[in-house]
């Protein structure tokens, strides 16, 4: 066999490559079968078709093309994730940041797009948003050197791969979903306009679409971030009035 005839070979996909697509195929027809004489039954098919074909666009120019994944061998860490070490500052912080949302009524995220609500209380939650910041400037070098500096940096794909970690994390989420469901009031029924519109959006709708925004993100760009940008500006709002250290250890290597 020449070395062009081998190439070519070479280049023509196995027939379990075309296995997949058969198996789709198949089902797709089977499926249109059925829906083409329902009422709507047009639209429906159409909408198959369609979605078969947005998947294979998808799937052949996919979020994940491109992105940099690296080996999870220890030490190593993805550049630019933002790896917080794990110390007891961070179970404090997580403590301080939760004491917050429930005194405030939400996130910082929620008090930003509260604020273009027009929500007055919002804009008392900002500035107190801001002197948190501050406050957490002034005693940063001292919990940095004396906890954070030297705490572990554990990332999941080091101990049980990716698999292991996707596993695992959804083992938690569902667990989490349960227990948040048992004890979920649901909202009261309203029409379709009112239920997406005027009624705020099932959590799960939520997490789902910010789930797929934040995967985009940290893959082709960097992790998503609210909270950077306030605190550049209570830091440089404290660095005017000349309250906060010269240098603040280690904090430009912390995502937010």
């Amino acid at each position: 066999m020449t070395k062009t005839n081998y190439q070519l070979n070479n280049n023509i996909p196995a027939f379990k490559n075309f296995l997949g697509i058969v198996v789709i195929l198949i089902i797709a027809f089977i499926l249109n079968a059925k829906i083409e004489n329902l009422q709507g039954g047009t639209a429906l098919s159409l909408s198959l078709w369609l979605g078969i074909a947005f998947g294979a666009v998808l799937q052949r120019s996919h979020l994940i093309f491109g992105a940099f994944l690296i080996d999870p061998i220890a030490p190593r860490l993805p550049p630019n994730a933002h790896i917080a070490p794990v110390s007891w500052v961070l179970i404090l912080g997580s403590f301080s940041f939760g004491l917050g949302m429930a005194i405030a009524g939400s996130c910082i995220s929620a008090q930003l797009y509260r604020l273009g609500e027009g929500l007055l209380s919002a804009f008392i939650s900002f500035f107190g948003i801001l002197i948190g910041f501050i406050l957490a400037f002034l005693s940063w070098n001292f919990l940095y050197l004396k906890a954070i500096q030297q705490a572990p940096l554990i990332w999941f794909p080091h101990y049980f791969g990716y698999k292991g970690s996707i596993i695992l994390q959804i083992i938690l989420l569902i667990f989490l979903s349960l227990l948040l469901l048992k004890f979920h009031k649901k909202q009261k029924a309203e029409s379709t306009i009112q239920r997406w519109w005027q009624v705020k959006w099932p959590a799960y709708v939520g997490g789902i679409l910010v789930a797929l925004i934040a995967t985009i993100a940290f893959l082709r760009v960097s992790p998503l971030g609210v909270t950077a940008e306030i605190g550049s500006i209570a830091r440089t709002s404290a660095n005017h009035f000349n309250i906060l250290p010269t240098r603040l250890e280690g904090l430009d290597t912390l995502r937010g």
